[in-house]
């Protein structure tokens, strides 16, 4: 019965992806046109490195935001902090923190802001008006839950916060996710992102920003000849084509990974290294993936701290 289960929520994760992708794509159109673009870049030089493949890994801090099922694989409290340097003077960081609780599950408590400054605002005769900068951010409270040896589930609740010049909008959106481990090496994983997700401005008309839904579903297996894991994903919302990521880890020694990808026609690459200190374990991470806007690419740092 239980099997029988786990075989309905596979099945259902599935068909809710074609749902939303009835005539999957090759092709990508940009992410601006569509509000908390910002919510859909991907974070974490570790994912990114594997091209955002790491729906069916989420095995650390950033499990927050790749898919909250994958907290329940944490064991140990750990905080990830994410500095990406994009173009066009934009920043998208994260903190975020992962603090499992005995017989209950892991809870994780994360940051995602999204900065440009220095707009050049014009008004509608085209003349300057000034300066002016825009800052979003996403306040997310997480849990994942080991069910079985198997089963794992998440979500996560997001306050959404925007300020763009004198005008700000709030909001809130879901995300839910489950992750199937299939013997030893194999790993199942579907996330449905910004469900409800919407922003409400505070104009005279209080004008509403509704996120569209996202719906991924991805693969992960690890190799048993060598400790190489391959990863990839299928991403798709009410709005656009199919997207696809594939990517592979590689560790070296125990504390030397090196990481390559394919991100929407972009070859992605990064590395990590794992630095001991005293009872805690560093793990730098570094990524160079492309940027959503394709002007050039990006340069992603990150640092998990695994107590």
């Amino acid at each position: 019965m239980f099997g029988f289960k786990i075989i309905l929520i596979t099945i259902s994760m599935v068909a809710g992806l074609v749902f939303f992708s009835p005539l999957p794509a090759y092709t990508t159109e940009g992410e601006g046109g569509y509000a908390g673009a910002y919510l859909r870049v991907g974070v974490g030089a570790r994912p990114l490195g594997m091209g955002g493949a790491f729906t069916a890994l989420s095995d650390d801090a950033t499990a927050s935001y790749w898919n909250a099922a994958g907290l329940g694989q944490i064991k140990d409290p750990q905080v990830a902090l994410i500095y990406s340097s994009m173009s066009m003077d934009r920043l998208l960081n994260l903190a975020t923190s992962a603090q499992p609780l005995k017989r209950i599950g892991t809870f994780g408590v994360s940051w995602l802001n999204y900065g440009v400054g220095d707009i050049d605002g014009r008004d509608m005769a085209g003349s300057p008006t000034g300066n002016f900068s825009d800052s979003e951010n996403a306040f997310s409270l997480s849990f994942g839950k080991e069910l079985s040896s198997v089963l794992l589930i998440g979500s996560s609740f997001k306050y959404l916060y925007q300020k763009l010049a004198s005008q700000q909008a709030t909001g809130y959106g879901f995300d839910v996710g489950v992750l199937l481990k299939i013997g030893e090496n194999i790993r199942i994983g579907g996330k449905i992102q910004d469900i409800a997700s919407k922003i409400k401005w505070d104009t005279d008309s209080r004008i509403e920003d509704k996120f569209p839904i996202v719906a991924i579903l991805g693969i992960s297996i690890a190799l048993k000849t060598t400790p190489i894991r391959i990863s990839a994903d299928m991403e798709k919302n009410g709005n656009q084509n199919a997207e696809y990521h594939i990517g592979a880890e590689y560790w070296i020694i125990p504390s030397i990974a090196a990481r390559l990808g394919y991100n929407q026609n972009h070859i992605t690459a990064g590395g990590s290294v794992v630095i001991p200190i005293s009872s805690v374990n560093l793990q730098l991470d570094y990524a160079f993936a492309p940027d959503v806007l394709q002007q050039s690419p990006t340069h992603q740092m990150s640092m998990v701290i695994k107590f």
